[in-house]
């Protein structure tokens, strides 16, 4: 649209179109166009830049995730011997789990209320029930001395003086600390 008919039509309250037609001739200044298309490329060639950086550096990344040394191979108990030894649970400092040699003894107040045999595996079925099993998943089988009964409970961790358990079908950890 001519610059004197958009004069017009402002001076006279008139809303310009949307879709009027302005001629490039009457629109544009060439000045303004190479300015306007030189910001256009400089902009174009920074988020060029960004976006080929963050491709090589993710491929940077997967590489070392791809040849990155298998964790897998360190298990969450590297020691059974590291279970070993009087715990103490956490949130209770009367309850003492007392594991030696393949036996597990429960006290309570210094008084033995349940005596075990216990086992680590990685293997499903535990207790009688399909698990899942994987490369860091092990279990904690407790079978009762007196009537055989089974307890088995999920090892979230163990480090040199924190053992971290959860019991199948119950939404609570037991941690237990080593004396």
């Amino acid at each position: 649209m001519p610059e004197k008919l958009k004069d017009r039509r402002l001076l006279n309250n008139q809303p310009i179109r949307k879709f009027d037609y302005i001629p490039p001739t009457y629109c544009c200044n060439s000045d303004l166009n190479a300015a306007l298309i030189k910001r256009i490329m400089k902009n174009y060639l920074i988020i060029k830049g960004i976006l080929v950086a963050f491709i090589f550096f993710s491929f940077i990344v997967s590489v070392q995730i791809l040849f990155a040394q298998d964790s897998t191979d360190i298990p969450i108990l590297p020691n059974l011997s590291d279970l070993e030894g009087t715990w103490l649970e956490e949130n209770d400092s009367s309850s003492k789990w007392v594991f030696h040699n393949n036996s597990a003894n429960y006290y309570y107040d210094n008084e033995l209320i349940y005596s075990f045999t216990y086992r680590v595996s990685d293997t499903s079925p535990q207790c009688g029930e399909e698990v899942q099993t994987g490369d860091k998943i092990e279990f904690l089988e407790l079978t009762d001395t007196s009537d055989g009964e089974q307890k088995c409970y999920y090892i979230n961790g163990l480090n040199g003086d924190t053992l971290s358990l959860s019991p199948f079908g119950q939404s609570f950890l037991l941690v237990l600390i080593k004396q």
